[in-house]
């Protein structure tokens, strides 16, 4: 796969793989260069059907580790497979998911009530969610390069925030800091510091 996915990064164009929130997968994701991990959201879904309240819990814990531990990969995190409107609430307000892959469920609605208030109704439990979202980011990038080399999200749910990059391993040279606030889907700030140089690797 790597190969594969080298020559289509060459070409311009973004590559996600579709995978388990599992960690051994997540970190072979980042090493074979994907850009985008969509994590399976499936036996989530299967366990709210079920009833499963245990089975829910734990693959929530699961998916929110795996995102967690994507994004400080520097990947860029979607989920998806099975979901509905009964749980997609949990998986929208996770701060590192930036897309959620909804289709089938939702054709599946249209036939009752249209695409588009299907689609709405959607929309509209994935905006009340990500209402009750704050996050504050802080990514590290080489000077010049948009692609973050390594990141972290946290929600704002108190007063003091302590949050962070490390910086072990890293080469000298000259990288950006960037600490982003947002407010569900909105973007309330930016804050850019050039870090000159960094006395790696350490």
């Amino acid at each position: 796969l790597k190969g594969h996915i080298g020559a289509l990064r060459e070409a311009g164009i973004r590559v996600s793989l579709f995978i388990e929130p599992d960690p051994d997968a997540i970190e072979t994701s980042a090493k074979l260069g994907a850009q985008v991990v969509e994590l399976h959201t499936g036996t989530y879904c299967d366990a709210a059907l079920d009833n499963d309240a245990e089975a829910v819990a734990r693959e929530l814990r699961r998916i929110e580790a795996g995102a967690a531990a994507a994004h400080a990969l520097g990947l860029e995190v979607h989920a998806g497979h099975g979901l509905t409107y009964n749980t997609v609430a949990a998986l929208a307000r996770l701060p590192q998911v930036v897309e959620l892959n909804i289709g089938h469920f939702l054709i599946g609605e249209a036939i009752f009530i249209g695409l588009q208030p299907a689609i709405h109704k959607m929309r509209q439990l994935m905006d009340e969610a990500l209402a009750d979202k704050a996050t504050l980011t802080v990514a590290l990038f080489r000077a010049g390069s948009t692609t973050p080399l390594r990141s972290q999200a946290l929600p704002l749910n108190n007063e003091r925030l302590d949050v962070g990059v490390n910086l072990a391993g890293l080469p000298a040279g000259a990288y950006r800091l960037e600490t982003i606030l947002k407010s569900g889907s909105a973007r309330l700030a930016t804050a850019k510091t050039i870090v000159t140089k960094v006395p790696g690797p350490f």
